[in-house]
């Protein structure tokens, strides 16, 4: 198939410059090593170079008086073709198996990838579980607060009650110390004065009496109001 599809290329050639199909197959393969590496593409300019070098032989060899001029420069071009789609074909497997290579390389990233998604579910639900946990101990912790901060409410209040009964106590002991000195001192008076009665006049002790007298009236009423 090959072997006549260029046999037919020849043969249309025959009335035109040569160079034209070997001009229009280098654009071909130019727009198939577009996206070759750099030294491929040198390479592939390199072969280029060398069958624009047997196309100049290939012409050369027309003006030689041979007979059988027209069938070497024939097989000449057959050969040339045929070089230049083995080395088309050549670039072309080698950049398969760099394809290949890659895809490989992410067929195993994609397997890896794969592999982690389907493990995650499990990972997902423990942490999930974990959350729940630490949601109960936070909403059991938040109860005991604020059970403590109610106890410790209501046991600000009795102590604020116990201060003030304190204060009243205190204040009630203040005024009942105070009495009882003047009380003390009262008696201290009367006996004084009834161990001395005999010197007094009777209208100085009645004077003096008075209101020591008085004085004991109000402390004793003072002791009943507080019993």
């Amino acid at each position: 198939m090959l072997m006549e599809s260029t046999k037919e290329d020849l043969d249309e050639g025959m009335n035109s410059d040569e160079s034209h199909d070997v001009d229009s197959y280098s654009t071909d393969q130019a727009q198939v090593v577009e996206t070759l590496t750099m030294e491929e593409y040198t390479d592939l300019r390199e072969m280029e170079s060398r069958m624009l070098e047997k196309q100049e032989h290939v012409q050369s060899m027309d003006t030689e008086p041979d007979d059988n001029s027209e069938n070497f420069r024939e097989k000449a071009l057959e050969d040339q073709y045929l070089a230049m789609e083995n080395e088309a074909l050549r670039y072309q497997v080698e950049r398969l198996r760099e394809s290949e290579s890659e895809l490989q390389k992410t067929v195993i990233e994609q397997k890896q990838i794969l592999a982690h998604a389907v493990s995650m579910p499990d990972s997902c639900q423990a942490n999930i579980s974990e959350i729940n946990r630490l949601r109960h101990q936070l909403k059991l912790t938040t109860e005991d607060l604020e059970a403590s901060r109610s106890t410790a409410e209501i046991q600000a209040k009795e102590l604020l009650s116990a201060q003030k009964k304190v204060r009243k106590q205190e204040a009630k002991l203040a005024t009942y110390n105070q009495a009882l000195a003047q009380h003390n001192k009262l008696r201290q008076t009367v006996g004084m004065v009834l161990w001395d009665y005999e010197s007094y006049p009777a209208d100085r002790v009645l004077e003096d009496m008075n209101p020591l007298i008085q004085r004991m009236k109000g402390l004793g009423e003072y002791s009943k109001a507080e019993k």
